[in-house]
């Protein structure tokens, strides 16, 4: 969850083109993992599932961005079955 009191998603093509930049980059290079920043986060109550909840308290754009990528990338991967180099299911299960 994003606190009300945090601003409103305000990344445009440049930021967005950056962070393609780095995963292109990043696969490029055989790398396995990217560092984008930290991600500051509260506990808030545990749900009746006993999965805990959080509050993101700092990181929500970058949070916001990936997952959007995330399900562009799940949705190209149904529209496009014969592309077998995205698994849909696992970002499904992921997110």
């Amino acid at each position: 969850m994003i606190p009300d009191y945090q601003r409103f998603y305000s990344w445009d093509l440049e930021q967005c083109k950056r962070l393609w930049g780095d995963i292109v980059e990043m696969q490029k290079k055989g790398k396995t993992g990217h560092f984008v920043g930290s991600i500051v986060n509260i506990a808030e109550q545990a749900m009746p599932t006993g999965v805990q909840k959080y509050m993101i308290i700092d990181g929500q754009q970058r949070m916001t961005t990936l997952t959007l990528l995330l399900l562009a990338l799940r949705d190209y991967s149904i529209a496009n079955p014969q592309d077998t180099s995205i698994n849909s299911k696992r970002i499904d299960n992921m997110l």
